[in-house]
C-alpha cells in the first residue's frame, strides 16, 4: 500500500450528542466525540487549517509521499448500529485519484469499494456497471451494499483486492492516465485478472489508446517482454502480443519451457517461431546476390576482380554462420569494413560498399514484430 497515493481521516463513531459549534468560530461541541474527516477536493478557505489532526494518532507515522496535503474539518459524529466504540487514533484511508471529488461527466461518485487493506475508493455506479455481471454481482445486489460511516452516506462494499490490485483495476476501467508510481507486472496482471471476474472485456479495455495498453506496452515491454507476450497471449490481445514481440527477437528459443509453451498457446507459439524462422532466411536470402563486377581495366582484371567475390562469400559465410533475428546493422558493417579495406581497386570498393550498404537497408526492412493476422 506504500505505493498508492491515500489521504487518511479519523473514522470514528458513536451515540453521543452531535457537534454543536464551528471550527475556529463562536460554539463548542456538545460532549461526546467528534468526527474529524479529511477533504482535498473542496475549498475550506473559511475553516482554519490545522497541520495535525485533532485526535491522537498521526499521518506522518507512514511514508509522506504516500499522502497529499492535509486540511481537516470538524463534523458531526456518526450514529447507528453498526458503529463502534470511538477510537481516536483509528483512521480510514482514502485512494487520493479515487477520492470524494471524482467527478464524471458532472456526476459525484456514489459507491465506495473498501479494498482488502482498507483503503476506499470512490467510484461510480454506471462506469461499473458496464460489466457484465454487475461487477461481480455487487451491484445486482443491493443487501450487498452497506452504508458505511462516511461524510456522504454512501453505500459501500469490500473486495478482495489489495489496494495496488484495485487502484490498477480502476485506473482501466475509468481509463486514467497514471500519476502514482508504477505497480509491478505481477501487480497490473493481477488487476486484469480482477477485471474479468468483475465482468469486464479485456479487449477493450486494453485497445492501443487506452491507459493499460500504455502501462504494459512503455513499461514493461522492454523489461519483461516474455511475461508481456504470455500474458497478451492468454487474453488474445494481438496488439499488445506483436508490440512485446519486437523485445523477443534476442531471445533464445532453446529457452522455451513447457511452462512458457502452455502459457502462450500453440497460435502464438508458432508466430514467435516463425518471426525468428522468419528473420533469419531472410538474412541468408539477402546475403545471396553478389556485388557487381566491373569491366576488367589495367589496374584490375578478371583475376583481381575475384578478390571481390572472395571477400563478399567471406562476409557472407561469417554473417550467415551466425545469423539472429536481433542481428543489428552495426554488426554486419562490422564484418563488411575489414574486408573492404582489404580490395585495393576503387572500383572493387566502391560495387562492395554498395552491395553491404543494399544488404544493410534490406535487412532494416524484415518485418522485426509477429504477424497480427
Amino acid at each position: 500500500m506504500a505505493n498508492i497515493p491515500h489521504v487518511r481521516f479519523a473514522d470514528t463513531c458513536a451515540t453521543t450528542p452531535t457537534w454543536a459549534g464551528t471550527v475556529g468560530g463562536v460554539g463548542a461541541p456538545a460532549a461526546g466525540p467528534v468526527q474529524w474527516t479529511f477533504d482535498e477536493i473542496f475549498d475550506f478557505d473559511a475553516i482554519s487549517d490545522v497541520d495535525n489532526p485533532p485526535l491522537g494518532g498521526s499521518a506522518n507515522k507512514h511514508n509522506p509521499a504516500s499522502f497529499t496535503s492535509t486540511k481537516w474539518l470538524a463534523q458531526a459524529p456518526l450514529t447507528g448500529s453498526d458503529c463502534t466504540a470511538p477510537t481516536p487514533t483509528a483512521f480510514t484511508s482514502v485512494s487520493a485519484i479515487f477520492g470524494p471529488g471524482l467527478f464524471v461527466a458532472q456526476t459525484a461518485p456514489d459507491l465506495i469499494l473498501v479494498s482488502a487493506d482498507h483503503v476506499h475508493f470512490y467510484v461510480h455506479q454506471h462506469l461499473l456497471a458496464k460489466s457484465t455481471n454487475g461487477f461481480n454481482g455487487l451491484l445486482a445486489r443491493p443487501s450487498g451494499l452497506e452504508a458505511y460511516n462516511n461524510p456522504a452516506e454512501l453505500p459501500s462494499a469490500l473486495v478482495p483486492e489489495s489496494v495496488e490490485v484495485l487502484n490498477v483495476a480502476l485506473h482501466g476501467v475509468y481509463n486514467l492516465t497514471w500519476t502514482t508510481p508504477i505497480p509491478s507486472f505481477e501487480v497490473a496482471s493481477g488487476a486484469v485478472t480482477s477485471l474479468v471476474k468483475y465482468g469486464f472485456d479485456v479487449k477493450p479495455v486494453f485497445a492501443p489508446s487506452t491507459t493499460l495498453f500504455g502501462l504494459f506496452s512503455r513499461s514493461y515491454a522492454p523489461s519483461v517482454p516474455m511475461d508481456v507476450y504470455c500474458f497478451a497471449a492468454s487474453y488474445d490481445l494481438v496488439l499488445l502480443a506483436v508490440f512485446a514481440s519486437k523485445y523477443l527477437l534476442s531471445f533464445p528459443l532453446c529457452a522455451l519451457d513447457d511452462t512458457l509453451a502452455e502459457k502462450m498457446g500453440p497460435r502464438y507459439l508458432r508466430r514467435l517461431f516463425f518471426l525468428h524462422l522468419g528473420r533469419t532466411d531472410a538474412l541468408k536470402r539477402l546475403l545471396l546476390p553478389q556485388p557487381a563486377h566491373h569491366a576488367p581495366n589495367a589496374i584490375c582484371g578478371t583475376a583481381e576482380g575475384q578478390r571481390l567475390t572472395r571477400a563478399w562469400a567471406l562476409a557472407s559465410a561469417y554473417i550467415a554462420w551466425d545469423a539472429r533475428p536481433d542481428l543489428t546493422s552495426q554488426e554486419i558493417r562490422s564484418v563488411m569494413d575489414p574486408l573492404l579495406n582489404e580490395l585495393e581497386c576503387t572500383q572493387c570498393q566502391l560495387s562492395f560498399l554498395e552491395r553491404s550498404s543494399a544488404l544493410i537497408a534490406r535487412w532494416g526492412e524484415v518485418k522485426t514484430t509477429i504477424l497480427a493476422e
